[in-house]
């Protein structure tokens, strides 16, 4: 156990090593624009996930969870002359449009059978009509789907039912999930979690219970 010490420390190294990389990622830009490729670059700044860094009283990433600390991860995308210094992207995204993007840019097909879309029309201020969620899943566990205002996540094996209200409670602390009064809106959040599982492919999808309930 860390303790409250322990966690202090662990943040200030977390935030160091977040310093470190700025810092590196920096010397990569500075390079391309000395280099007079900056124009000619597409540059993606993402991450794999998140850490708690003492939140819940929890470090690193391996609870069984989906707290924005964990599946908010940074993108950040620089090309000048195609994207503008400044955009700001509300539309929810993904990993999984990452390829499609690139693919885009550089001119090449896009798959057609795949869960992503290219960025570029939200990049570049083209309205488009975009998916009102993001999903996230944990290997063979779990799996969750956020919209705009509630974040609903479901596993089988332990059972972990949580549905969290955003904009009232935007740290996550109140899981609603086990408040009869929010039931109905929890089967509403779980069908729709099963729906983007079932138009994806999803290898859970056939044996995830119908009822969240159940």
């Amino acid at each position: 156990l860390l303790g409250p010490e322990g966690i202090k420390e662990y943040v200030a190294i977390y935030h160091g090593m977040v310093k470190y990389i700025d810092d590196q990622i920096g010397r990569i830009i500075d390079k391309l624009d000395n280099l007079g490729l900056a124009e000619e670059t597409l540059v993606i700044f993402t991450s794999d996930h998140g850490d708690m860094v003492g939140a819940h009283g929890c470090v690193g990433k391996s609870i069984l969870s989906f707290y924005d600390d964990l599946v908010r991860i940074p993108l950040l995308m620089r090309f000048p002359g195609k994207i503008s210094a400044g955009t700001v992207i509300s539309e929810p995204v993904s990993q999984v449009d990452l390829m499609p993007t690139i693919l885009d840019y550089v001119g090449a097909p896009v798959p057609s059978r795949i869960h992503g879309r290219s960025l570029r029309c939200l990049l570049e201020g083209k309205n488009v009509v975009w998916r009102d969620y993001a999903f996230c899943q944990r290997a063979n566990m779990a799996r969750m789907i956020r919209t705009e205002r509630y974040k609903y996540f479901y596993a089988p094996r332990p059972r972990i039912l949580a549905l969290y209200d955003l904009k009232e409670d935007p740290e996550e602390n109140h899981n609603l999930a086990d408040d009869p009064k929010h039931a109905r809106l929890v089967r509403k959040m779980h069908n729709r979690l099963l729906e983007v599982m079932a138009r994806d492919g999803d290898p859970l999808y056939r044996s995830w219970p119908q009822d969240p309930f159940a």
